[in-house]
């Protein structure tokens, strides 16, 4: 078991969420919702995230792969707030997002399945599919990123990049196997 920010485990690793996994929905938009209302988020930590090395180098998530899912949503949520306050984004803040979410064409979050391209899409490059209107198959992602907006459009810029700062940091206790 070691300990990785959650900065460190997004930029040193390409994360894939498998097809089949449980986002456990309920358990985190509660532990999220409490990450917003705070100023920060001390002795807020990921626990049990299990995962492993595939041959093409990318890591795929075992366990825990929600708490990284709402974390990207999160972060997607808090960089178009703040782009939206202001014109210019930080060097911090654009750093942030290219180390942990997208380098250019380079995606460092992957999910398997009819909701990857989705999520992708909609989540991280911020594409509206069928003429503005979101797809039917992704509305989770939908209803999340919609929800996470809704809670920071009543941040201001401070708050935003202190919540920015407080994800970025969130200390992940990682578990890597070796599966044969």
């Amino acid at each position: 078991m070691m300990k990785k920010t959650l900065h460190d485990l997004l930029l040193h690793n390409d994360l894939t969420v498998p097809h089949q996994c449980d986002l456990k929905f309920g358990e985190n938009m509660e532990r999220f919702f409490a990450l917003g209302a705070q100023e920060s988020a001390d002795n807020f930590t990921f626990e049990g995230i299990t995962m492993s090395n595939r041959a093409e180098g990318k890591m795929v998530l075992y366990s825990g792969e929600g708490q990284i899912v709402f974390a990207v949503i999160l972060l997607c949520s808090v960089i178009e707030c703040l782009s939206l306050l202001e014109e210019d984004l930080s060097s911090t803040v654009k750093m942030t997002y290219r180390n942990m979410i997208k380098n250019e064409t380079h995606y460092r979050f992957h999910m398997e399945g009819s909701h990857g391209k989705f999520f992708r899409d909609f989540v991280i490059d911020r594409i509206m599919h069928n003429e503005g209107r979101p797809s039917t198959h992704g509305n989770p992602w939908v209803l999340l990123y919609n929800w996470f907006g809704f809670q920071l459009r009543k941040k201001d810029k401070l708050e935003l990049e202190n919540l920015l700062k407080t994800v970025r940091n969130i200390e992940c206790m990682v578990h890597i196997i070796h599966l044969n």
